[in-house]
């Protein structure tokens, strides 16, 4: 047969010879394996330091986040504050102050900061500023 005839023909291959190209190959493959992990290992050090980069940006974002929404939240209450006062003033709310009222004056806005006119003469809470009956100002304590 044609398998017998090869094989009666083909050459004889000493057992050392093919110890030699086994042992070499083993360690050609030993050498392979040895770079595949020094190769995965250098890039789960890269991996983890590219992770670690954008954990630290994502929690960087956050932050200036968390004061923009801070800061956002502290100008909607002062926004709110201070409507909640000019509708108290546009109502000329009345106070009574130890025996005299004090009349909050919605046109009297001077730099953000409400000018009060005192109606009674004793009134002696803190200094108030006075309209006299001629227009005239002054100041009572």
């Amino acid at each position: 047969s044609a398998i017998f005839g090869w094989f009666e023909s083909a050459n004889p291959v000493e057992e050392d010879f093919l110890r030699r190209l086994l042992d070499e190959l083993e360690e050609q493959m030993r050498a392979v394996e040895a770079a595949n992990a020094a190769l995965t290992e250098a890039f789960d050090e890269r991996w983890e330091q590219q992770l670690e980069k954008r954990r630290a940006a994502a929690a960087e974002k956050a932050r200036v986040a968390a004061i923009k929404q801070a800061a956002a939240d502290v100008g909607a209450l002062r926004s709110a504050a201070t409507a909640r006062l000019r509708r108290t003033v546009s109502r000329r709310a009345l106070t009574e102050v130890r025996g005299g009222l004090v009349e909050l004056n919605p046109w009297e806005w001077s730099d953000d900061r409400m000018t009060f006119r005192v109606d009674a003469r004793d009134g002696d809470f803190t200094q108030w500023l006075v309209r006299d009956e001629d227009g005239g100002r002054r100041t009572v304590r």
